[in-house]
């Protein structure tokens, strides 16, 4: 399984660093790579394959001199509905655990200075989903499985990320994204605003597309 593992995450990173240096590419991208470890509609789902290949991709593109942000959505929804999806959580706090090279070069001081606003100088930072997280310098946005929970929509957050990053020229990938809305009996992600959320996820340029077709339902 390493092998196939490492084969997948060498194409998706070959795919991103193309995309990334094509001028010509929309700034706005997004990745879907499904094996059965990165499917999470599927019991074999593997978070470690996801944090694998996040790291894959952040050190290639530090490696080409690229600032790159991974970004984990936080705790969202009210009351009863607060929280996170649950193929999500702690993935954030894992990633500062991670061996990611010569640390000192690679991450920003966030994680050795007790400063949590100096991370200026580290090539891969980490952050959460939101206009507020985007830096200037950053060169490249990399967003995990952003996605809406029951009684909690990514969109407003998710599109005041993407507007800024935008504006700035900054580069937004979205990695296996599920922005479909997610029905409440409180009504969230209804009829109201459904074709203008339908719109956004349509202004991500696809750069890489990878999943299993089955016979079966396994």
């Amino acid at each position: 399984q390493h092998s196939v593992r490492q084969m997948i995450y060498g194409d998706v990173t070959e795919g991103l660093l193309a995309a990334i240096a094509d001028e010509g590419c929309s700034r706005r991208m997004s990745v879907w790579c499904t094996p059965p470890e990165l499917n999470m509609e599927m019991d074999s789902y593997r978070v470690g394959t996801l944090l694998e290949l996040v790291r894959e991709l952040g050190l290639a593109l530090a490696n080409q001199g690229k600032k790159v942000r991974i970004c984990v959505q936080g705790s969202m929804g009210e009351g009863a509905f607060s929280g996170m999806p649950r193929v999500l959580s702690g993935v954030r706090k894992v990633m500062t655990m991670m061996d990611w090279g010569d640390g000192n070069k690679i991450l920003g001081p966030r994680y050795t200075d007790p400063d949590p606003d100096n991370d200026a100088e580290g090539m891969v930072r980490f952050g959460a989903v939101g206009a507020a997280e985007v830096v200037e310098d950053d060169d490249v946005l990399l967003v995990l499985a952003p996605q809406s929970m029951v009684g909690a929509s990514i969109y407003e957050s998710l599109s005041a990320m993407v507007e800024k990053a935008t504006a700035q020229g900054t580069a937004i990938v979205l990695l296996n994204p599920l922005l479909q809305d997610r029905q409440s009996s409180s009504g969230i992600m209804g009829v109201r605003g459904r074709s203008e959320r339908l719109a956004f996820a349509e202004t991500f340029t696809p750069i890489y597309h990878f999943r299993l077709l089955y016979s079966g339902t396994t």
